[in-house]
């Protein structure tokens, strides 16, 4: 993802990050560590350990898969626990095909605030 995509934005969200990092994955031929699906509408960690430990450190400030899927609740993802995705991750606005639409995925509200 460049900055081009994302229409010259400086990729600060939590979601534009998880975009990078896919995309990045991606042209690193580690997508059996993390990738989109093949449809492109959501994503899944193939390897949790390699994920935490060699691909999310470059991206976010945090070591624990747990704290990674705070951040996904904390913006809407939610996890696919049925079908062929089982173990997935999906937004409605995050699609490999319109990386610009991440932009709108804002943070939920948390029953505190």
């Amino acid at each position: 993802l460049t900055r081009s995509i994302l229409g010259g934005k400086c990729l600060d969200s939590f979601p534009e990050k998880l975009f990078q990092l896919l995309d990045d994955t991606y042209k690193e031929n580690k997508s059996d560590i993390v990738s989109f699906l093949p449809h492109g509408r959501a994503f899944v960690i193939h390897k949790q350990h390699k994920f935490i430990k060699d691909i999310a450190p470059k991206y976010f400030r945090f070591s624990k898969l747990t704290s990674f899927q705070r951040q996904l609740n904390m913006y809407g993802f939610r996890r696919i626990n049925s079908g062929s995705d089982a173990g997935a991750y999906y937004h409605t606005h995050f699609l490999r095909e319109n990386p610009s639409f991440c932009t709108q995925i804002k943070r939920v509200k948390s029953k505190e605030d």
